[in-house]
């Protein structure tokens, strides 16, 4: 999976895979046991004696959870060649209820994302600001029976970017999210199929015409039901991708 990719597969499980307000971060990444850290791999894919075969580090991040499964701080670090090429860590901020309520990049001063909520507890609105202070888009969450059915962003003039609507299976899970431009022409399709332990098993995006698919397989199961390593493949079974999993608990 593409940088980009697995940045919006990872924000897209965080904002909309919950199915309540009671979840927390671990329960909304399907993580299973009291986890006190979390880091994922991605390495470019090869087939060497039918086999997929790791090659180059793409890109690693690595998260932090409290004992309330609450995520707490996370480093991500993009790398071409094995060098660095962007490294950045977040902090998150909670109040009394436990909600997220702010994002800081560590190198700035003040928080650039805000979290509000819901008398019920359910996030309504997520807020960027810029360096300045001022807004720099606000992004807006529907619901339907206390899930995630939509979102809508909007840009610093009030002006709608994107809007992504979300279809949900009789399990709560995502199986079609469509995306809208501006101007409200689907931008793309996305349906997802999902294996007995309500994991993506294939994946069939339609973007402005092109049509990607790809299948997951996931292997070595920990002592938690967490399993540590998983492969991307294309649609002739070619691997692309492998993730590398190191779990530790409290």
């Amino acid at each position: 999976m593409k940088t980009n990719l697995l940045l919006s597969a990872v924000i897209i499980c965080l904002i909309s895979c919950s199915n309540s307000k009671l979840k927390n971060d671990l329960d909304k990444d399907d993580l299973k046991g009291p986890i006190s850290k979390f880091t994922e791999t991605e390495f470019s894919a090869s087939e060497k004696f039918g086999e997929a075969h790791k090659e180059k580090q793409q890109y690693l991040i690595s998260s932090k959870y409290n004992k309330d499964g609450n995520m707490t701080n996370q480093e991500v670090l993009s790398t071409l060649d094995s060098s660095a090429a962007d490294h950045t860590i977040y902090e998150m901020q909670y109040n009394d209820k436990g909600q997220k309520i702010s994002i800081k990049n560590i190198k700035k001063s003040k928080p650039h994302g805000f979290y509000k909520y819901t008398a019920d507890g359910l996030l309504s609105e997520y807020d960027i600001f810029d360096d300045n202070g001022a807004l720099f888009g606000k992004t807006i969450f529907t619901y339907t029976d206390n899930l995630i059915s939509s979102e809508t962003t909007y840009n610093k003039t009030g002006e709608i970017d994107r809007k992504i609507v979300y279809k949900r299976n009789n399990k709560g899970l995502v199986e079609e999210l469509s995306e809208y431009d501006s101007s409200g022409t689907i931008k793309n399709k996305t349906t997802q199929t999902y294996n007995a332990d309500n994991l993506v098993e294939k994946v069939i995006s339609d973007s402005d015409g092109y049509k990607f698919v790809s299948t997951f397989k996931y292997f070595n199961k920990d002592e938690k039901g967490n399993f540590l390593k998983i492969v991307r493949y294309d649609k002739t079974d070619k691997p692309l991708e492998i993730i590398e999993r190191k779990i530790e608990y409290y």
